[in-house]
């Protein structure tokens, strides 16, 4: 029944050839919800973002196990305590090379290992996200769909009531960002046509015609300054 419905609201809403390319794309897009090899391009990204992070993390604990003689473990607890800003400042550099070296090292790291924690952070709410936007597009249609995004009391839904509600479900858009949207729409629809068109530019006040004055059979025509 449901099936039916929807079919219903397609046929409503798109046209043949609109139809077939909506549900050609549903297709597609069903066939490459797996994984994805990555392009040689982002191959080359993820190598130079990992070998940077590389030389900047292990340079530096090189370095301060050189000069300042701490283990791999110190070197490593002090750059991540530094490099994330805690500091907890029960290791420090103590010889001139150390400290001229994290004068010019930290600032570098620091925002290093932002990126590290930004990038880790956001892969995991983005697998969330992307999961939630599946589940929505995903969603069988239903009376009560067809009931909260029709807005104009017609028992249908068109393709923009649709777009409307999908937006905000999706969360890309408030509701009242949509609602002063469609106001806008209809303050500058001033024939009420439900589309915007150049009888919507006409001015509300026409300007004065010029004033004629006729003389004998000459007719002059005074220009308005």
């Amino acid at each position: 029944m449901l099936e039916e419905l929807q079919d219903e609201l397609l046929d409503a809403m798109l046209d043949d050839d609109e139809e077939a390319e909506f549900r050609l794309m549903e297709a597609r897009k069903q066939k490459a919800k797996g994984l994805r090899c990555p392009t040689k391009v982002e191959l080359l990204k993820y190598f130079g973002v990992i070998a940077g992070m590389s030389l900047i993390t292990f340079g530096g604990m090189g370095f301060m196990m050189a000069y300042e003689g701490w283990t791999a473990t110190q070197a490593w607890y002090w750059l991540c305590v530094t490099g994330t800003t805690v500091g907890y400042g029960d290791y420090s550099p103590g010889t001139d090379e150390g400290k001229m070296f994290a004068f010019f090292y930290l600032p570098i790291c620091t925002p290093v290992f932002s990126y590290i924690l930004i990038s880790i952070f956001g892969t995991v709410f983005s697998i969330g996200s992307a999961n939630k936007e599946d589940n929505v597009m995903d969603e069988e249609l239903t009376n009560d769909m067809i009931d909260q995004m029709d807005k104009d009391g017609d028992h249908t839904v068109t393709r923009e009531e649709w777009l409307a509600a999908m937006l905000v479900r999706l969360h890309y858009v408030d509701a009242n960002v949509i609602e002063k949207i469609s106001k806008r729409f209809s303050d500058l629809d001033t024939d009420h046509s439900g589309t915007l068109s150049i009888k919507d530019l006409v001015p509300t006040t026409a300007p004065p015609e010029p004033a004629s004055i006729v003389i004998g059979d000459a007719l002059l025509v005074e220009s308005i300054v």
